[in-house]
């Protein structure tokens, strides 16, 4: 009886544990489910609608998407919802997520600050928050998660303060990803003692600056290491490369990355010892000197970019006994031939060298030896020889930019065997052919970019042209090309830049180009094309650039012109179009360059040539334009360059020209412009060429500002010029010494006055006492008294006076003169 009494206690209990532990299941779950709600309640924008229909209270947590639960507690431990372009930003409530281990948000538009609560998920041992747009400081209660092995924060803008520092205090931290995300200041120079069991750190793209510090070499265990895209200076730390067998640092390290910083000094040796390294770039420093043959011994190496340095020398053979993927050279001072070893690198899918100094030629089995190649990249280098006909078994081969050498012969007809190929550059080489190889490059589907410009071709464009139906870019810029433009022309629909430039090519521009809706740029410029405008051109919607300069095209500009809000530069200098320029061009108010010189328009410029608000560049010289110059001139505020010169513009140079603050070129020579020169050009300080002469001006030259430094022939043949002599113009009269005689004759008034004044009164006193005196002696003897003599003693004083009088007007008189 009492055995089955303690069974049936023992029941109940196991009973009321069962219950116990299933209610608190229940509630913790209850508790995942609130803080994912919450997360859910704070997104904005869901476009793959996942978690908006997904995440429901109607089904456990641990069945929606993106949710990991335990198996043991059935507790959420993971949250994954990356790339899934969500807009929100992250609730407090996420710290109530007491069990999580992973968190992955990346790639998505969270925003706004991480919540301190963050401190809550003590569990945690990965944080991916990268590509977002986080702002704000770092929770510091992150640096305190000591499970935390993986973090990365790259892409926001998380960085702004103090608590950035805490995140080098994780020592548990084994992935580092801080790769653009706002750091400033130096590299820490302790970082491998806080976190000695880093593998990758990332700090790519920040402003970081001063010197990668020696003690990098402690992070032994470090296997990438990207620094990419900072401001660090200085040379490369020999430590980088030392691999001493005690400690064995650094050498699991596969990924180097410093390109894009300033630094300095040669590679150290050491780092082509390194025969754990996958990745090396150095690309965007200052490096100098050569490479080792020892670069031979990097064995695991697949990709060495190197670009843009001032390396030099000759690329060792040894470097064709790797198995690269990448060789990335260009913008170098590397010498001699290309190692034969590179054309025999099965494993090679990228090779650049462009702008070097290499030579020799192209081996006649280039495309045997380089099954895997999908960009060879020789442009601007001095390699000669021809182009073997090889090169077509490179059967993967997109981009093929062998611009600017010195390679000679035929195009071989074999490139249309290339059907993945995209893009053709064999411009500014010795190139003579009938063109023919066109024909066969209809066979690649993906063609896009054929740049022929500046090779001797002296053929004519082929019917065949037409079926390179995919081309968006065809560029045959001096080829001495010759004949009428086809009109097969027309079916390359694709089309966005056709470049003809400096051709021979005659007729009129075919009415089938109004198909090429897609066309961005025309330039048929130095042809012997001739006709009227083709109007056909208004049908091309796209159009942002059209250059027909220096042809043989005559007649009416048709206004229609004026109606494609799509155009940017248009060049139509150098042809014999007459009348006036249709007043729907200065409608064009988003144009930036408009060349209409050397033609033979006539007319007047009006008002709406203000409305050319975003021109840059305006050049209607050398016409027959006349009338004044519109003052609305001023508006055009972002103008660099304005010339009206060679026409019979009259009136005056506007005051508002003072208002064209970023001109650098200003040329009205040779028209009839009369007036002064505005004082308000003193203000254009960009100005640095100025052309007034031979016209009608007058008036002081201003001496402020760009005057300073002009060249007395701006203001040649202006009659009515003055200034400084060194314009070779006449000093203009002097405000200062006009002043001057001004006071002078005023003084000189001033003493005449009063001298008339005293010999007046001196006189009429004298003569007043002496007709007194004479009246006493009227009735007296004849014979002279003493009175008398006295008298005439007197009056002898006044002829005296007289005389004096006299002297001193004709003397003042002439000071007067002398002062005007």
């Amino acid at each position: 009886m009492e055995k089955a009494s303690s069974f049936q206690r023992l029941a109940i209990l196991l009973t009321s544990l069962h219950l116990l532990a299933t209610s608190s299941l229940a509630m913790n779950i209850s508790t995942d489910q609130s803080s994912l709600l919450a997360l859910k309640a704070h997104i904005t924008s869901d476009p793959s609608q996942i978690v908006s229909t997904n995440w429901s209270s109607v089904t456990s947590v641990c069945y929606w998407i993106g949710i990991t639960c335990g198996s043991r507690h059935q507790r959420v431990i993971g949250l994954d919802i990356s790339y899934m372009n969500i807009t929100g930003t992250i609730p407090p409530q996420l710290g109530n997520l007491s069990f999580l281990v992973s968190l992955d948000l990346s790639y998505n538009y969270f925003h706004s600050e991480l919540p301190p609560e963050f401190s809550h998920l003590r569990r945690l041992r990965d944080i991916d928050l990268s590509y977002n747009n986080f702002t704000g400081e770092i929770p510091i209660g992150i640096a305190t998660l000591q499970s935390l092995k993986w973090l990365s924060l790259g892409f926001n803008e998380l960085l702004n303060g103090s608590n950035a520092l805490s995140i080098f205090n994780i020592s548990t931290l084994e992935y580092l990803d801080l790769g653009t995300a706002g750091l400033t200041g130096d590299f820490p120079s302790d970082l491998c003692l806080r976190i000695p069991r880093l593998q990758l750190l990332s700090l790519d793209s920040n402003k970081l600056s001063g010197r990668i510090p020696r003690s990098i070499s402690e992070c032994s265990q470090l296997q990438v290491l990207w620094l990419d895209q900072n401001n660090f200076v200085g040379e490369i730390p020999r430590e980088l490369g030392i691999i001493p067998d005690e400690i064995g640092q650094l050498y699991n390290l596969k990924y180097l990355l410093i390109g894009e910083n300033k630094l300095t000094g040669s590679i150290p040796f050491t780092i082509f010892n390194m025969s754990s390294l996958e990745w090396l770039v150095m690309n965007r420093n200052k490096l100098e000197g050569s490479l080792p043959r020892e670069i031979g011994n990097m064995t695991m190496l697949n990709l060495l970019h190197l670009s843009d340095n001032n390396l030099m020398g000759v690329i060792p053979y040894e470097i064709g006994n790797l198995k690269l993927m990448n060789v990335a050279f260009s913008r170098n001072n590397f010498s001699g031939s290309i190692p034969i070893g590179i054309f025999n690198m099965s494993s090679l899918e990228s090779i650049g060298l462009i702008d070097n100094h290499i030579s020799g030629y192209l081996p006649s089995t280039i495309g045997h030896g380089l099954p895997n190649v999908v960009e060879i990249l020789l442009t601007g280098n001095y390699i000669n020889g021809v182009l073997p006909s090889s090169i077509s078994n490179s059967s993967k081969l997109k981009f093929l930019e062998l611009g600017g050498n010195k390679l000679t012969g035929s195009i071989p007809e074999s490139l249309g065997n290339l059907r993945l190929l995209e893009s053709l550059n064999l411009q500014g080489n010795s190139f003579t052919s009938d063109l023919s190889f066109i024909t066969p490059l209809a066979n690649s589907k993906h063609f896009r970019r054929l740049i022929l410009s500046f090779n001797p071709l002296n053929a004519m464009l082929p019917k065949s042209i037409a079926n390179l139906s995919s081309l968006n870019l065809f560029s045959a810029i001096g080829c001495n090309l010759k004949g009428h433009l086809r009109n097969e022309v027309g079916n390359l629909r694709n089309l966005s830049t056709l470049e003809l430039d400096d051709n021979d090519f005659t007729g009129i521009v075919p009415r089938t180009i109004s198909s090429l809706k897609k066309l961005e740029r025309l330039s048929l410029s130095v042809n012997r094309i001739s006709g009227p405008f083709p109007i056909v051109l208004c049908e091309l919607p796209n159009l942002g650039m059209l250059t027909l300069s220096h042809n043989q095209m005559l007649g009416n500009i048709p206004s229609c012109l004026g109606t494609m809000t799509s155009l940017r530069e248009v060049y139509l200098d150098s042809n014999n179009f007459t009348a006036g320029i249709p007043s729907s061009l200065w409608n064009l108010k988003d144009i930036l360059k408009l060349n209409l010189s050397s033609n033979f328009f006539d007319g007047s410029l009006p008002p709406e040539v203000g409305n050319l608000k975003a021109a840059i560049l305006l050049d209607l010289s050398w016409n027959q334009i006349s009338g004044n110059i519109p003052s609305t001139f001023g508006g055009i505020q972002k103008l660099i360059q304005l010339s009206l010169a060679h026409n019979k513009i009259e009136g005056s140079i506007p005051e508002t020209f003072g208002k064209l603050i970023d001109l650098q070129v200003l040329d009205l020579s040779y028209n009839n412009i009369s007036g002064v020169i505005p004082k308000s050009l003193e203000e254009l300080k960009q100005l640095d060429s100025f052309n007034v002469s031979f016209n009608r001006l007058h008036g002081e030259i201003p001496n402020g500002g760009p005057f300073v430094h002009l060249s007395y022939k701006s203001f040649m043949s202006n009659e009515g010029l003055c200034g400084n002599p060194q314009n070779h113009v006449p000093a203009c009269p002097s405000n200062s010494k006009n002043h001057s005689n001004s006071k002078k004759r005023r003084l000189i008034w001033i003493v005449v006055a009063s001298s008339l004044i005293i010999v007046i009164g001196i006189t009429s006193a004298i003569v007043f006492v002496l007709m007194r005196r004479r009246h006493k002696t009227i009735n007296a003897e004849e014979e002279w008294s003493p009175e008398e003599i006295v008298w005439l003693l007197e009056v002898k004083k006044i002829e005296a006076l007289h005389f004096i009088f006299q002297e001193v007007t004709a003397s003042l008189d002439t000071l007067v003169i002398k002062s005007r």
